[in-house]
């Protein structure tokens, strides 16, 4: 061989090697005994674990994350399952607020509408209350007619008895409906105390 070519190759294979050896990665790792080690390659009790990668320049150029557990899968899967719930529980609510504003363009609105439901339930309530009194008052007229046939020794006729009967049962039902009505009542200023709350929270 030439002289020179026979140089020339030299050159270039020890000019190879240099870069080669430029190149060289270390890696970086955290022991069992919680130090940091380095070296030319992770020990293979600890490649399981992770650990970076640093160029000849001493810049972590990767790091390998360590394999996960089956365990640590699941806790991330119920992570994200639980995210996925709240993004749609946060849509949903934003499909509510949409609807909420269209519904109501201010706040008197949502207070105008509670007292027109109040109002309502509150008229029946009344209407319910002067039957209750008359009707009341129709029972004891006819319980004192029944107590003077008594007192006369004589039958109670039996269309009395019935009407009293009926008016017990109307009283009952309409006593029923009043406190029912309240009852609605209460769950309305609730309901729109809840309503106002979140209307608030939205135009700030």
């Amino acid at each position: 061989m030439n002289p020179s070519l026979a140089f020339i190759s030299g050159l270039l294979t020890l000019l190879s090697y240099t870069a080669l050896s430029a190149e060289k990665s270390t890696y970086k790792w955290k022991a069992g005994d919680g130090s940091i080690q380095y070296g030319d390659q992770v020990p293979p009790k600890e490649s399981k674990k992770t650990y970076d990668i640093y160029n000849s320049k001493g810049t972590k150029i990767r790091t390998i994350s360590r394999a996960k557990s089956q365990e640590e899968h699941r806790i991330e899967d119920e992570k994200k399952r639980k995210l996925q719930i709240l993004k749609k529980i946060a849509a949903r609510k934003h499909k509510e607020d949409i609807r909420l504003l269209r519904l109501y363009p201010n706040e008197e609105a949502v207070l105008y509408a509670r007292k027109e439901r109040i109002d309502a339930i509150q008229n029946g309530i009344e209407l319910s209350s002067d039957a209750l009194t008359l009707y009341q008052g129709n029972i004891s007229s006819l319980r004192k007619s029944a107590a003077n046939h008594a007192r006369a020794r004589k039958p109670i006729p039996k269309n009395i008895k019935i009407k009293i009967a009926n008016y017990r049962k109307m009283i009952e039902e309409i006593i029923i409906s009043i406190k029912n009505g309240k009852t609605k009542q209460q769950k309305i200023r609730l309901t729109y105390e809840k309503i106002l709350s979140r209307y608030q929270a939205i135009e700030k």
